[in-house]
């Protein structure tokens, strides 16, 4: 129970911190504001509860996992609505494409901070 618990504690860490690289792509690519990248309290939230459920189910995801990982955050948010979805909601919203590229930035990133902070 313990390692479950520092799984889940190192991938919250982790996709927290991937959700900077999911805002830094809808601000390059999106229709973001040029001096913010819009992320609520809500979307760090929904990205660390997202890397701690990858680190849960593989506490050394592999770059496929993490895009996986990703592209399905992506399909929830698409599927049932932008209450789920991580995707900074000032300054109009981003096309399907860049937010799936976005998701995937957020899978990959979060994927290798997984295995670097796990590191024995």
């Amino acid at each position: 129970m313990r390692a479950l618990a520092a799984r889940a504690l190192i991938g919250g860490v982790a996709g927290a911190m991937a959700t900077l690289a999911l805002a830094s792509v809808l601000k390059r690519f999106g229709r973001g504001q040029a001096g913010s990248i819009g992320l609520s309290v809500g979307d760090i939230a929904r990205g660390a509860a997202a890397g701690a459920a990858l680190a849960m189910l593989d506490h050394r995801p592999g770059r496929v996992a993490g895009i996986l990982a990703g592209g399905g955050l992506w399909l929830v948010g698409e599927l049932a609505g932008p209450e789920i979805a991580i995707r900074p909601a000032r300054g109009g919203e981003a096309s399907g494409a860049v937010l799936l590229a976005a998701n995937i930035a957020w899978g990959w990133a979060a994927a290798e901070a997984i295995r670097e902070l796990g590191a024995d």
